[in-house]
């Protein structure tokens, strides 16, 4: 890696306790607020070359879906899950995986309305063939049938993977999180089913999952951020069938993503998140429980330099941590087939290209990093050992925002604070409060300073820290 970075560690064990008293425990520990991880995109792009905790299977390629690994009753092929596996495993990240892709045998030919009062037919994605967002067949839109094909793919996959993980615990990983399915309230192309069915979907899974490996962790399937009502909706649903439970009463961990338009300032992924802990709460059998945005970065356009992208990045990823979320995943590692070489960032995020025609240009181990690699490992490097106090709070100039992040480290200092000045390409001046010594930027620049003076802030967010002698890197 280009930096020399202090690595997770394992002697911290972060638990939270449960509405029903139960304690919530991450399968591996950790020393920052929240997981950061990462999707990829290409097979070719592994082992990673960056800091990242946990990777998501969702858009890895072909062989991970449902109907990637499963083209018969009985027959499975985990030819490409197993190599994923095996680059998780040296690259020494966790496991999320996200299934979607109904196989063609088991897929309806009719489609259900979210709340089963009607059919619906749906353009599936590209990727799934004429039908594979359809539900399966043997499941009727109020979630009652046997489920017999998902359950036998659910067994079959967790037997799999555990059993290669038990047998191979160095360099086979085993899957850690299993979501319920990735933006399925509001993305039709991916799924054209009820709520009723995804609730007896994750039902099968989690009692299936759990008896092969009780330390894995189930979560809702993953709900968008601006469409509330239907994630209520959704979360209080019931399958008709004996003993069901809403999604909100099996989820160990709610999930959401949290994307924000990089045209727009990212720090109101801070009251968005605010949003989403007060619907999550709304729900009496949630309340309480672990949130993760399990995808998230700029969408829908790009930052006008790269130099504005590292800075979105920067501000976003500091406000997310603040919000008290245990878990972001970066969408996405390698996106480069959108970049279109213009020497500007992509659509999406990016962090490693293969080669300097989707303008990364940073000498990696092998290909090239883009400029917002450097502030994700900076950033990394920032949370590490960090207990914020509360989310990010911002305080108005006259022209925009400071913004400031106060928290405790464990690390190289004993206080801290994040700090930066909204408006793009200007400047502040901020006085340095009581206890802070020496200043850290973006790239690791340190610098000497003292209670009362005057420092210049800008986009870029800087670190402010008391009680360190922490070397530049």
């Amino acid at each position: 890696m280009r930096h020399c970075l202090i690595c997770i560690t394992t002697a911290l064990v972060v638990g939270l306790l449960l509405l029903d008293g139960t304690l919530f425990s991450q399968t591996s520990t950790q020393t920052k607020p929240l997981l950061l991880g990462i999707h990829v995109n290409h097979e070719s792009s592994w082992p990673l070359q960056v800091n990242a905790d946990l990777w998501r299977s969702l858009d890895s390629g072909n062989g991970t879906k449902w109907m990637d690994i499963q083209q018969g009753p009985n027959t499975f092929d985990f030819t490409q899950m197993d190599q994923e596996l095996r680059d998780a495993a040296q690259s020494k990240v966790m496991v999320m995986y996200t299934p979607f892709g109904i196989p063609a045998f088991i897929a309806n030919s009719i489609g259900y309305n979210p709340d089963d009062n009607g059919t619906r037919e749906c353009t599936c994605n590209h990727s799934l063939g004429a039908r594979g967002c359809y539900p399966p067949k043997d499941m009727n839109g109020d979630g009652s049938g046997t489920d017999a094909t998902w359950k036998n793919f659910i067994t079959a996959l967790a037997t799999h993977v555990h059993n290669n993980h038990v047998q191979n615990p160095n360099t086979y990983a085993d899957i850690d999180y299993w979501e319920s399915g990735n933006e399925f309230i509001v993305n039709a192309p991916q799924w054209c089913g009820s709520y009723a069915q995804l609730a007896r979907m994750m039902q099968d899974a989690k009692r299936i999952v759990k008896q092969i490996n009780p330390a894995a962790t189930m979560l809702t399937h993953a709900m968008a951020w601006y469409n509330l009502s239907e994630n209520v909706d959704y979360l209080t649903t019931k399958a008709n069938i004996p003993k069901a439970q809403t999604p909100a009463e099996l989820a160990e961990i709610i999930d959401y993503h949290c994307y924000q338009y990089a045209s727009k300032a990212p720090e109101r992924v801070v009251p968005v998140l605010a949003k989403l802990r007060e619907l999550t709460d709304s729900v009496p059998a949630s309340r309480g429980k672990p949130i993760f945005c399990t995808e998230g970065g700029w969408i829908a356009n790009a930052p006008t330099s790269w130099v504005h992208g590292q800075n979105w990045l920067a501000r976003y990823l500091l406000g997310l941590s603040s919000t008290g979320i245990l878990d972001f995943n970066l969408f996405q590692y390698d996106t480069y087939r959108l970049n279109n070489g213009n020497g500007l960032p992509a659509r999406l995020v990016d962090l490693w290209a293969p080669t300097t025609h989707y303008s990364c240009n940073i000498p990696a181990s092998f290909g090239y990093f883009c400029p917002t690699e450097m502030v994700w490992q900076r950033v990394y490097q920032w949370l590490e050992g960090v207990t914020f106090q509360g989310p990010c709070l911002h305080r108005a100039t006259k022209q925009g925002k400071i913004w400031s992040c106060d928290h405790t480290s464990t690390g190289q200092y004993q206080t801290g604070q994040f700090v930066w000045y909204d408006v793009t390409d200007q400047t502040w001046i901020y006085i340095v409060p009581q206890g802070f010594t020496q200043e850290q930027d973006i790239n690791g620049n340190i610098t000497d300073i003292t209670a009362g003076s005057k420092v210049t802030i800008s986009n870029s967010p800087v670190l402010l820290m008391s009680g360190s002698r922490l070397a530049a890197n």
